[in-house]
């Protein structure tokens, strides 16, 4: 296993967009704005975007509080003896995050090594619901038929 860890401080910025933004409502307590740690194979030359790509072995701590992980893959090659791969999203950390910017998260990731090579990324995020995002599209006005299918044809 291959051992990594990062020590990160928040911003009083940081901090205060997560502490004060939470959901106390229907007796829920989620966090609006979110702390996502991402994980993508590092490919050279670098393209534009990066998928989620995660390690075999994957195992993340957070000030040595376990983090949920995406679930794993079903095996499609039940004759192969292979590890099961994660599905590549977002690793909600948030709750494992001491909200305070005079107090360093420790961070620690470990994998199973390999001969590829790993970035890894924490964001802070604003988490979308369904409904936000289904009021957004219809919000946004549509293309008429005809000028998607001159977009269709220059294509």
């Amino acid at each position: 296993m291959k051992e990594t860890t990062f020590k990160h401080t928040l911003s009083l910025e940081h901090a205060n967009s997560v502490s004060s933004n939470r959901d106390f409502s229907d007796g829920k307590n989620e966090y609006r704005n979110q702390f996502q740690i991402r994980i993508c194979q590092l490919i050279e030359p670098v393209p534009n975007e990066s998928p989620d790509y995660m390690p075999l072995g994957l195992h993340i701590r957070v000030n040595m509080k376990t983090c949920p992980l995406p679930p794993i893959l079903p095996n499609t090659r039940p004759n192969k003896l292979t590890e099961p791969r994660r599905t590549a999203r977002p690793i909600n950390c948030t709750t494992n995050i001491k909200l305070s910017p005079i107090v360093s998260n420790n961070i620690t990731i470990n994998w199973t090594p390999d001969k590829k090579n790993y970035v890894f990324a924490m964001y802070l995020v604003k988490k979308l619901t369904v409904d936000t995002l289904i009021k957004k599209l219809q919000d946004k006005r549509g293309r008429s038929a005809e000028d998607t299918k001159i977009y269709v044809i220059k294509k």
